[in-house]
């Protein structure tokens, strides 16, 4: 008969402590599907019935990056201050503030390096969220990032650096901003030992390729198949950007 009676209570204490967690389990899925679809009257109100500020989905995508995805600055606002961590990784390695540079948000990308957001966090491929600025031609935020001490020279797995990015893109101001912030102009990409000057070169930038002779480019280095910024420029048929490196004693 006691044991009977144990085991009832113990029944009745499964059930219980169910019915309690599923009000909350609730509230989070609840709380990452308004972040997700830029609902911040929604998420308010989830937070302040309980709801978990770092919920997240199975891939470790949470409710602040989601909202930063939409995006929806209201949303990463409330967040935060229910204190979401601002530096949670998905499973690939992408951060809330990697997503606000991307879809080119300066709201959350301010509101996010408020709350102390890492910006030199790599995603797997080794890309900041300055990379993805400066990838997605977004020079205001480029500009916030650096002011809150993002690494100009951080690199993506394969040796590509915010300023090659900007060298292939053809972003004179951008590539501005990131040699302003010391920007290193030797740096080689570990696709084909290219540098900056060359990828700046090879498509005709040739604003571009005047600042990286300024800031000092070796006009001379070459790839490890021979080719030089000279050699590059020729190829591409960019006669003023020939002329211009001969000019600074390309050979």
């Amino acid at each position: 008969m006691a044991l009977k009676s144990l085991a009832a209570l113990s029944a009745v204490l499964l059930v219980a402590c169910a019915a309690q967690g599923a009000p909350t389990a609730s509230l989070d899925t609840q709380l990452t599907a308004a972040a997700g679809a830029g609902k911040p009257a929604e998420v308010e109100r989830l937070l302040k019935s309980g709801a978990n500020p770092n919920a997240h989905q199975a891939n470790g995508t949470t409710a602040l990056m989601l909202a930063a995805r939409k995006p929806d600055a209201r949303s990463i606002a409330l967040l935060l201050k229910a204190k979401a961590d601002p530096n949670q990784r998905r499973l690939d390695g992408v951060t809330a503030l990697i997503w606000s540079a991307q879809m080119g948000c300066t709201e959350c990308v301010k509101t996010l390096v408020k709350a102390k957001a890492d910006p030199n966090i790599r995603n797997d491929d080794g890309a900041t969220a300055l990379m993805l600025a400066v990838q997605y031609g977004k020079r205001d935020i480029a500009a916030l990032l650096l002011k809150a001490k993002a690494d100009p020279n951080a690199a993506t797995r394969d040796g590509f650096t915010p300023l090659m990015t900007a060298c292939v893109n053809g972003q004179t101001e951008i590539a501005r901003q990131l040699l302003a912030a010391h920007a290193d102009v030797g740096v080689r990409s570990k696709r084909d030992g290219s540098t900056a000057l060359m990828l700046a070169s090879y498509s005709g930038f040739l604003d571009i390729v005047d600042d990286l002779i300024d800031t000092g480019a070796d006009v001379n280095v070459k790839r490890p198949d021979g080719q030089s910024a000279l050699k590059l420029a020729i190829a591409g048929g960019h006669i003023d950007t020939v002329n211009r490196l001969k000019k600074a004693g390309a050979k």
